[in-house]
């Protein structure tokens, strides 16, 4: 018998199930009757504010519970970068955006469309941007930054390298690509500009934006249950002729296995989560699941997705002076950067060179400046560089987005699985390595040491695409609308919708996609007209 009975059960409370849950209490109803709609929200985490007020902007100790500064996964060799399974809590994390806030662009659409056919479009997705933006206020200039501040300017290490770019003949911070456009900035509110935004750093101050601003202003104001520290086992499915069709989900709470039934379940799990519940509820691959499978799709948990930029892919140069000023105020230096353009393919395998940069926030450490390649290795120069290193050290990065590859899958346990020295992927870097190093020997000044050794892996980052929408289950788990090809009433929505890696990292398009998935999921389940919710 279950434990309780809901007209929608939303299972993950993080980026994308905080704002459906939250919305769909608000907007939907009952078909038949009218009346609001019994939502609850599961999540396998903490829910450190139940209970307790949302109060940004005054460094709630309770709230800065949520996010540790996990840099990556540090297992020796490395199994994979940050999955969303660090962190477990309600309202989900911004740690891995730091902040920034880019909205899907038009070649976003484009690409998308190619992939699956979704039929998303930029006039389709109207509303749902409208809110991304008002939600997470993006593009927030807080009034205290004169405006003579705003305007951009070239620090010093951009303008070393653009010079030394166009002494070879090439042409540098080239005019944004009108189909590259769409509102971007930093999402954050009551900012104090510390100079930290746009880093994975936490908050001290709680300015950034997240889930739980949905959940604690409209979800809990229009009775969503949130259950927090519920480890959903499976979703419940049951065969109804020739087809089956969700009924509920079963889960462990405090040891205690239970089960709730829902006239229609939402799987909001990320690009990790949502095909690893699937594959426990007997849906996916046959390859994978053997004589556990139940419903076929070989879709689910395949087309992992995203974009490569930083890491491996870096050329790290000390000089002998200061080249960053400002970077004793937060690291980043005065002024803007440089970019150039070595390699695009239509909307695809746009390939960048940005520097020289410092090194990012994240990999100030300590630890992290001792043992980099171009420090010295021991005695009173090392004590030196280790005093001047954060204005002396310099990036040149690369940046490969929306690029077309054999792409990755979700294994068993949720880890990635794809070839991290796919020859595809790494030429692409490597026959541009050369442009790079020919920069660096015209820098002036000319670094002291350098570590240039090309690639010989690399790792995705911004994951997308493992439970993606499309016209045809040949090429994608559930509709446009986000219903199941396969099974009935159980619809999915998160970073795992979206049908291929973006130019825009992945959590303002996860927050747009999600924006558009409540406005349809209600149209067409949670309105007057609609299919009776029977449980």
């Amino acid at each position: 018998m279950p434990d309780d009975t809901f007209d929608v059960i939303v299972v993950g409370a993080g980026t994308s199930g905080s704002i459906l849950a939250s919305r769909i209490a608000e907007n939907g109803l009952n078909p038949g009757t009218g009346d609001r709609l019994k939502v609850a929200l599961f999540e396998g985490g903490p829910y450190y504010l139940k209970g307790g007020p949302l109060r940004p902007g005054v460094g709630d100790p309770t709230r800065r519970r949520l996010i540790t500064n996990i840099r990556s996964d540090e297992t020796e060799p490395p199994h994979w970068f940050y999955d969303g399974f660090n962190v477990k809590a309600v309202g989900g994390c911004s740690l891995h955006w730091g902040s920034n806030a880019s909205i899907p662009i038009p070649k976003d659409f484009a690409n998308w469309e190619r992939e699956t056919g979704s039929g998303w479009t930029e006039e389709t997705f109207k509303d749902a941007i409208d809110e991304a933006v008002r939600m997470y206020h993006v593009n927030h200039t807080p009034l205290t930054i004169p405006p003579e501040s705003r305007k951009p300017r070239m620090s010093k290490g951009g303008q070393m390298f653009a010079d030394a770019a166009r002494g070879m003949g090439l042409k540098v911070n080239e005019p944004e690509d009108p189909r590259e456009k769409a509102p971007r900035g930093l999402g954050r509110v009551n900012c104090i500009n510390c100079g930290y935004c746009g880093r994975g750093h936490y908050c001290k101050y709680d300015s950034k934006v997240g889930g739980l601003y949905y959940l604690k202003m409209i979800g809990e104001e229009n009775g969503l249950e949130v259950i927090p520290d519920c480890e959903v086992d499976h979703v419940i499915l049951e065969k109804t002729g020739s087809s089956y069709v969700a009924k509920g989900i079963a889960y462990t709470q405090k040891g205690v296995k239970k089960q709730a039934r829902a006239a229609r379940v939402i799987v909001s799990c990320g690009t990790n989560g949502s095909p690893l519940l699937l594959y426990r509820s007997g849906y996916g691959p046959k390859d994978f699941l053997g004589a556990n499978l139940l419903v076929e799709n070989n879709n689910v948990g395949r087309h992992l997705d995203g974009d490569l930029s930083g890491g491996a892919l870096d050329i790290l140069l000390r000089f002998a002076e200061d080249i960053h000023e400002g970077a004793e105020l937060g690291g980043r230096g005065g002024g803007s950067g440089s970019n150039l353009l070595v390699h695009e393919q239509g909307d695809r395998n746009k390939l960048t060179l940005s520097g020289v940069s410092p090194v990012a926030l994240q990999n100030q450490y300590p630890d992290l400046l001792a043992l980099y390649p171009v420090a010295p290795d021991f005695g009173m120069e090392h004590k030196e560089y280790m005093r001047r290193a954060v204005k002396r050290l310099g990036v040149i990065g690369f940046t490969l987005r929306a690029f077309i590859w054999d792409k990755g899958r979700i294994g068993m346990r949720g880890e990635h699985l794809y070839r991290r020295d796919d020859p595809d992927v790494l030429n692409q870097f490597l026959d541009n390595w050369h442009v790079a190093q020919d920069i660096v020997k015209k820098l002036n000044p000319q670094p002291v040491k350098v570590d240039d050794k090309p690639p010989r892996s690399f790792a995705i980052l911004h994951e997308v695409g493992t439970c993606r929408a499309g016209i045809s289950k040949e090429n994608s788990v559930v509709t446009p609308d986000f219903d199941s090809h396969d099974i009935g009433n159980l619809m999915i929505c998160s970073a795992a919708a979206v049908p291929s890696g973006c130019f825009t990292n992945s959590h303002m398009p996860t927050v747009s996609v999600s924006s558009h998935a409540w406005r349809r999921i209600v149209a067409n389940h949670f309105t007057r007209g609609a299919a009776p919710l029977k449980i």
